[in-house]
């Protein structure tokens, strides 16, 4: 787990990430069941598929993307939490971003995040993550995502992508 204070807007406090590898079918489709049954359990939390996550840059980015969004009273889409997955995305289309930055089925690692305004939601969160009994929580210091699907991610065919420029 990673605590991150949101510096640029400090009424935010602090957003948690975690990242949960090796993921058993079993845990992934419960978590897609508390997502689709809007279980007050995932309520607060964004949990993405982490091998669409080019790096912490990319991840950090849309979270504070979002806080922005959300501090302007611009939500593209219903709350901080899904518009990270959509500011995770190239396109404008919600339900891509979702469809792509989102869990399924064939998810086996995934990162949860969390927005905590002081310390006592910042214990809540880290007993949210306990209770969501995925496993070992693997995100520490650095973000090594080796397995990212670059192409899962582009909308472009093909041919688009085999053209050489320069």
């Amino acid at each position: 787990m990673k605590v991150i204070p949101s510096s640029q807007l400090p009424e935010y406090g602090s957003f948690v990430i975690s990242r949960f590898d090796g993921l058993q079918k079993d845990a992934v489709s419960r978590l897609i069941g508390w997502i689709r049954d809007q279980d007050p359990l995932v309520k607060d939390m964004a949990i993405v598929d982490a091998s669409k996550v080019i790096d912490e840059f990319h991840l950090i980015l849309a979270i504070n993307r979002a806080l922005h969004a959300d501090s302007r009273g611009n939500l593209k889409t219903t709350n901080i939490y899904s518009e990270v997955l959509y500011m995770l995305s190239p396109t404008k289309n919600i339900r891509d971003a979702f469809k792509n930055f989102g869990i399924s089925e064939s998810t086996t690692s995934a990162i949860v995040i969390q927005v905590a305004k002081g310390e006592e939601e910042l214990e809540q969160a880290k007993a949210k993550l306990g209770d969501l009994d995925l496993g070992k929580d693997t995100y520490s210091d650095g973000f090594d995502n080796g397995s990212t699907n670059i192409d899962a991610i582009k909308k472009a065919s093909e041919d688009e992508r085999s053209v050489k420029l320069g």
